[in-house]
Order: C-alpha cells, then sequence, then structure tokens
C-alpha cells in the first residue's frame, strides 16, 4: 500500500483533509466488491452499447473507481491487469439519471431470417430510424465519451505504476 500513499500523497500536508483523500480499500472490501462487479458486467454483457444507471453500481461510482483503480495492482499477471483496467473503463457505461431501463443506441432487431420481403425490411429500418430520434441515448453519449476519456486516463495512470512497481522489483 505504500505506493498508493505515495501515488495520492498521503501524508503530505495538502492532503491530509479527510475530503481529499479517499480512504485505500481494505483487502475485504475488493474481495466483496470486485466480484459483484464482474457479475454485474457480466449480467450487462448483452446490452452492447447500452448506458445503465450508476445505482446499479455495487458501491458509489466514485468509490469504485478508486477500487479499480487501486486493484489493478494487485494481479501478478500482465493480462489479468489489463482485464481489470478494461473493467475500469466499463464504468463509462453507467451514468446518473438513467432509470431502470438501459439506454440503447439500437434497437431489439429483428432475426434476419424474418426479413424475407422488402416490406419487412423496410419497416425494420423504419424502427431503427424511429428509434435514433426518440431514443435518450443523445443525453448520454456524451457523458459516456466524456467518461470514458477520463477512465482511460486513470486506468492508463493504474497500470504505468504497475510497470514502474515491476521495474523496481517492489510487489
Amino acid at each position: 500500500m505504500n505506493w498508493l500513499k505515495r501515488l495520492f500523497g498521503v501524508g503530505s500536508p495538502e492532503s491530509e483533509t479527510a475530503t481529499s483523500q479517499p480512504a485505500p480499500p481494505t483487502v475485504e472490501e475488493m474481495n466483496r466488491v470486485m466480484p459483484a462487479y464482474g457479475q454485474l458486467m457480466e449480467k450487462h454483457a448483452a446490452f452492447v452499447g447500452a448506458v445503465f444507471d450508476e445505482t446499479m453500481l455495487p458501491v458509489p461510482k466514485a468509490r469504485l473507481e478508486f477500487i479499480i483503480f487501486c486493484a489493478i495492482g494487485v494481479p501478478e499477471d500482465e493480462h489479468q491487469a489489463q482485464q481489470v483496467a478494461a473493467g475500469l473503463l466499463q464504468l463509462a457505461d453507467y451514468q446518473p439519471n438513467v432509470g431502470p431501463e438501459p439506454v440503447t443506441q439500437l434497437p431489439s432487431l429483428p432475426h434476419p431470417a424474418s426479413l424475407t420481403t422488402p416490406e419487412a425490411i423496410r419497416a425494420a429500418a423504419e424502427a431503427v430510424s424511429a428509434h435514433g430520434r426518440a431514443s435518450r441515448y443523445s443525453e448520454f453519449e456524451a457523458r459516456v465519451k466524456h467518461d470514458l476519456d477520463r477512465l482511460k486516463g486513470l486506468a492508463d495512470k493504474a497500470l504505468a505504476v504497475r510497470a514502474a512497481r515491476a521495474k523496481r522489483g517492489i510487489g
């Protein structure tokens, strides 16, 4: 945990306030939250490109970000660390005020085998077009992109810290 203290400046006078410094996650917290988040990601994997309400997360989003950031340094295997970093990026799909139903970019499409006539194809195309106009996805698209860029920066930082620790032989 010393690398966390150095990374976040714990112990320096400007970081001693409780509001500016989150408490490092405990092993118990990581062991409880990470599997719960993994199960949520598995459950939502079928909804490609969907945005979910952040209240579905096992803990508040800011805390989960910090836990995942810290968890990137835990696995000994680089591939596993990359997977944890990918989980951090998935947090962009969880936004406030989405509601209980996910917001999708595209509607559910009919099975291709059912599109046997020009009328059926036209109806499916019209449904996609209507969904695009009526979808709330555009409300969240900019937030998701901004969040993704921010989370990518966090993941890159965590992976860089991990690499620096490995180079120095700190484990």
